[in-house]
């Protein structure tokens, strides 16, 4: 009985610490989902992180909502498709970026 007291006791600490990291994990996630370029960045930040203006991001996704079958999900938005896939575009292994 004392042994499974002491696996008990021992058991608490571990699971205070997964609820903590739980916790912060769904927080971080939370804020990344609330985080919009459009809005957050100016168009100087927007163009060096995705090499794209603004105005031109916006007409890509019109043409591609126009053009193609993609479109938005339930988790994942065709703006947030398109600009993580010019992020990873934007992504040059010889200079550094």
């Amino acid at each position: 009985m004392t042994g499974r007291r002491f696996f008990a006791w021992r058991m608490f600490p571990a699971a205070k610490a997964q609820d903590d990291r739980n916790f912060n994990t769904s927080v971080e996630a939370r804020a990344r989902a609330s985080f919009d370029p459009l809005l957050h960045l100016t168009e100087k930040q927007f163009r060096e992180r995705y090499r794209l203006t603004k105005k031109s991001f916006k007409f890509l996704c019109a043409e591609l909502r126009r053009t193609t079958n993609l479109r938005s999900t339930q988790r994942m938005s065709l703006e947030h498709k398109v600009l993580t896939a010019l992020f990873f575009l934007q992504l040059d292994p010889i200079n550094g970026r």
